[in-house]
């Protein structure tokens, strides 16, 4: 198994989607979510309070969805991330498209029967990733 090598490339790119999900989540939860950008680079995205209970959120562009529908049945998130479902009592994960105009959005209550898969991808032989059926996500425009 290898583990996909850091890209800062990618990472320049993408970073700046999470002010993106901070307004969408704020707006959309009617000022339930209070978020800010997480300061330590290897924590989870984005840190605050959801009706004040401490939560994070995790924000993911997929480069494999283009366009309103997302095309597989499962959506598959790098089991890397699991440690994540712990640091706080509330953990969402934000998936955007490519084009950074819809998102999935998976609560807490999703993430308690996870199934892990291996799989190639693009960029490692092997890695495990979460799995998580497309029904448990909501899909918004953002």
């Amino acid at each position: 198994m290898t583990l996909k090598q850091f890209s800062q490339a990618q990472y320049d790119a993408d970073d700046n989607c999470k002010h993106d999900v901070i307004t969408f989540l704020e707006r959309e939860s009617g000022g339930k979510f209070k978020l800010t950008v997480n300061t330590d680079l290897y924590g989870i995205d984005l840190v605050g309070e959801y009706n004040g209970i401490p939560c994070g959120v995790e924000v993911e562009i997929k480069h494999g969805w283009s366009g309103h529908h997302f095309p597989f049945s499962t959506v598959h998130i790098a089991a890397r991330k699991v440690k994540f479902i712990e640091c706080k009592p509330y953990v969402f994960f934000v998936i955007l498209n490519t084009e950074r105009t819809e998102a999935l959005v998976v609560s807490p209550d999703s993430l308690q029967d996870i199934t892990l898969v291996k799989k190639p991808t693009i960029h490692t032989d092997t890695e495990w990733f979460m799995k998580i059926p497309l029904h448990q996500f909501k899909q918004y425009q953002l």
